[in-house]
């Protein structure tokens, strides 16, 4: 159904083997990692990201108290890969909880913490993989495959965050590579998906259409239940006001090889609040028919936003100026004024709109 191919200005990317009818699913995948959000670890279950309110079971780990889990199931699992919360995962959570003045120092927002945690995973699944366990080969090696280099803002924020990282892994200090930290802290930037809990107002969940991309807790991602990549976190007066907040964030090998398009050909499904073994699964389907060799989107921002706000964003977090047809319109015809009088899209579908409905409905 689809191949990855070499394109010469946007690089790898996901194409079509057969046609693939409007409403069929184009891919879906389990996650390579998942880490909860340091302000949510006591509603967001560190195995399956699934939100704890009013859950029946849930239960926190005693040894680190910086974990919790929906149900003994997820814990046990947790424990069993050892990259989500094994021991050493276990003992750097507890150390990052108490860490001292001159950590506290080096860690300047909540961004840093959930940088700090996702960094805690990444390494305990090379240091497994290294060990030569066959699943942590795999995921360290599918994890090192992601795009990514690391530029001067991702330096210095791994120089900061070394001693953080030392003192919760127990580590020889200045025996971390920074060079190497900071080359992860990039590839979840640029490809991992953040993860929303539900609406404030319900418990109730949800599999609603993502309709942006890519990028992390410290970063960025998609819509429905996730955010929209490089999105900064939500501030006491946004939550609020009812706005959802960040509970994690999503790491997953193939979606991470779907290009942008501001007018993307496929949306995105998950359901991180249903139970089942797919409830982490990230599902895309086709908003309309592809012919064989189509090459598959997914836009890395809401659709709803406006030219130059899109071609801000993907310059400041993707570091590329997008020129795709929707774009070459909108900057042809001075961008905002491709919006309707109401302030929506101008006639661009979004996941809200009936189309995208639509291709999510037959299951």
């Amino acid at each position: 159904m689809l191949e990855v191919r070499q394109h010469p200005a946007r690089g790898r990317g996901l194409y079509t083997t057969r046609l693939i009818q409007g409403g069929e699913v184009v891919l879906q995948e389990g996650p390579l990692m998942l880490v909860a959000a340091h302000t949510m670890k006591d509603t967001t279950c560190a195995m399956c990201l699934r939100h704890l309110a009013g859950v029946a079971g849930a239960i926190q780990c005693t040894q680190c108290q910086q974990a919790s889990f929906c149900s003994p199931t997820c814990k046990q699992a947790a424990e069993s890969s050892h990259w989500v919360h094994g021991l050493d995962v276990c003992r750097a959570y507890q150390r990052l909880g108490a860490v001292g003045v001159a950590e506290q120092q080096a860690l300047q927002d909540e961004q840093d913490l959930d940088a700090a945690r996702f960094l805690i995973h990444a390494l305990c699944l090379k240091a497994l993989a290294v060990q030569g366990q066959a699943d942590a080969v795999q995921r360290c090696t599918s994890l090192l495959s992601l795009v990514g280099h690391p530029t001067e803002v991702d330096l210095r924020v791994a120089t900061r965050l070394r001693p953080v990282l030392e003192h919760a892994l127990n580590a020889v200090p200045n025996s971390l590579d920074i060079t190497e930290v900071a080359t992860l802290l990039r590839k979840e930037q640029l490809n991992s998906y953040g993860i929303l809990a539900p609406q404030p107002s319900t418990s109730q969940p949800s599999s609603a259409p993502a309709a942006f991309t890519p990028a992390s807790a410290s970063i960025g991602a998609q819509c429905g239940d996730v955010q929209g990549a490089g999105c900064a976190p939500m501030t006491e007066e946004e939550a609020e006001e009812g706005e959802r907040k960040l509970r994690g964030s999503a790491l997953y090998a193939q979606a991470s090889l779907i290009n942008h398009e501001c007018n993307p050909n496929v949306a995105r499904f998950d359901a991180f609040d249903q139970q089942g073994p797919t409830s982490t699964h990230v599902c895309f389907r086709a908003m309309h028919d592809l012919p064989p060799g189509t090459e598959v989107f997914q836009s890395y921002c809401p659709l709803s936003w406006d030219h130059e706000e899109r071609q801000a964003h993907c310059k400041e977090v993707y570091g590329f100026t997008c020129t795709c047809q929707r774009c070459q319109m909108e900057g042809q015809m001075g961008g905002d004024r491709m919006q309707g009088e109401d302030g929506s899209s101008g006639g661009w579908m979004t996941d809200d709109d009936e189309g995208g409905r639509e291709a999510g409905m037959g299951e």
